[in-house]
């Protein structure tokens, strides 16, 4: 089966938790039993496809999950400050604007 991803999101995603806990890419390609050239690669969104065993190991390393490495990879949209969207926050985003004010404030 084929899962169909945003690679530059997922990438950014990597590089983004990897910076945050202090990593180096030499740091978690030796964690995550992936060499560092495939790393960069991946942060770089230079890839067709990824073993999602692999991508595991690598979530694994980063002491996180799949969920949240491929949460914005998926249908990745714009905001107008140019920040990125996922589908999720672009769902929950249409969601409460269906809401009735009073209820909203009641949430």
């Amino acid at each position: 089966m084929n899962i169909i991803f945003n690679a530059i999101a997922l990438g950014k995603r990597i590089k983004y938790i990897r910076k945050q806990k202090g990593l180096s890419q030499t740091a978690l390609s030796y964690l995550s039993a992936t060499s560092q050239t495939r790393l960069s690669e991946l942060e770089r969104g230079n890839i067709s496809s990824l073993n999602i065993c692999k991508l595991n190991q690598i979530a694994q390393a980063l002491k996180t999950n799949l969920d949240v490495l491929l949460c914005d990879s998926l249908d990745v949209f714009a905001d107008p400050q140019n920040q990125p969207i996922s589908t999720y926050q672009l769902k929950l985003k249409e969601l409460l604007t269906t809401l009735e004010k009073k209820t909203f404030i009641f949430i």
